[in-house]
């Protein structure tokens, strides 16, 4: 609704313009070229937005500094790590191999700097490593977290345990 009433201010002349041609003509002749700057202008950000910065090193630079920030870096990195614990428990209870699962449940962070730590550290899995190694290699759980995965390896529960992490975490 502001965009249509800021297009509407710079879009409508005044009466006076409509009315006499020749101070139409001028008003055009001097509003259309910024107009067509400042399009040209949303319209390269739009792209660039769309389609170099929200991949890549930019979006994981983007997504640590989010996960930093004071108040609402805790519940980025909560909502995230949910999903992905989430997605672990499905997978693992359905029977899928480890390492498979740990990848295909890192992919479903959101967060690209979660999803680039999580996937580096699949080598721990590949090695016959545990989730609580594994969680423990890439820094993303706190230690009592860790401690509720390895309990889980364990105990042979680990879906259990992890769907109960996740609705602590939610």
């Amino acid at each position: 609704y502001p965009l249509v009433l800021l297009h509407g201010a710079i879009m409508l002349p005044p009466l006076k313009y409509l009315i006499l041609p020749s101070l139409g003509r001028s008003y055009w002749s001097v509003i259309l070229p910024p107009l067509l700057i400042a399009y040209g202008i949303v319209g390269i950000l739009f792209f660039s937005w769309r389609h170099f910065l929200r991949t890549g090193a930019f979006r994981q630079g983007i997504d640590e500094i989010l996960m930093k920030l004071p108040g609402i870096g805790k519940l980025v990195k909560g909502l995230s790590l949910a999903r992905v614990m989430r997605s672990l428990a499905s997978l693992n209870n359905a029977g899928v191999e480890p390492v498979r699962a740990a990848r295909q449940a890192a992919l479903t962070a959101g967060n690209a700097a979660i999803t680039w730590r999580l996937s580096g550290a699949l080598t721990v899995l590949e090695r016959g490593g545990t989730f609580a190694d594994y969680f423990t290699f890439t820094g993303v759980l706190p230690s009592i977290k860790l401690g509720v995965v390895a309990v889980g390896e364990e105990t042979g529960t680990l879906p259990e345990s992890l769907e109960r992490m996740v609705v602590q975490m939610e």
